[in-house]
């Protein structure tokens, strides 16, 4: 009867260890709100936007999509879609129907994030170095 209650009482208390432990909290570097800089444009000085990145069933969105940036020339960006390369790279496509006027590239622009540390990204866009700052 004392090997059977003792069993008991360690399979209880392996349950109740089981029940309470907590898996590690998983950390999310992506999904955040962002400050996005380009630097050194070859024909407009530094500009950049604000963004959010929102982690919707598994899929990291932009929000807001669309921005008009003045810089001194006025063009508007829209966000195609959020590409999640691996857990230290992210690639931003972006549509820029202004550079049409230009012989550049319109649609599906790839703008490369690459973490630095947990509040740093920084990465390439059109040649152009940029920085990437969480905003808290």
């Amino acid at each position: 009867m004392k090997k059977v209650s003792f069993i008991l009482l360690l399979l209880i208390l392996g349950v109740s260890f089981t029940g309470f432990s907590q898996a590690p909290a998983t950390s999310d570097l992506f999904a955040s709100k962002w400050e996005i800089t380009v630097l050194d444009t070859r024909q407009i000085p530094e500009w950049g936007f604000s963004i959010e990145l929102i982690r919707k069933e598994g899929k990291l969105t932009a929000k807001p999509d669309t921005y008009t940036i003045s810089n001194p020339f006025t063009f508007t960006i829209k966000i195609g879609r959020v590409e999640e390369v691996n857990a230290t790279k992210l690639v931003l496509y972006l549509d820029i129907p202004e550079n049409e006027r230009q012989g550049l590239p319109t649609k599906d622009i790839p703008m490369e994030l690459t973490k630095v540390d947990n509040d740093i990204l920084k990465g390439k866009f059109m040649e152009s170095d940029i920085i990437a700052k969480r905003k808290r």
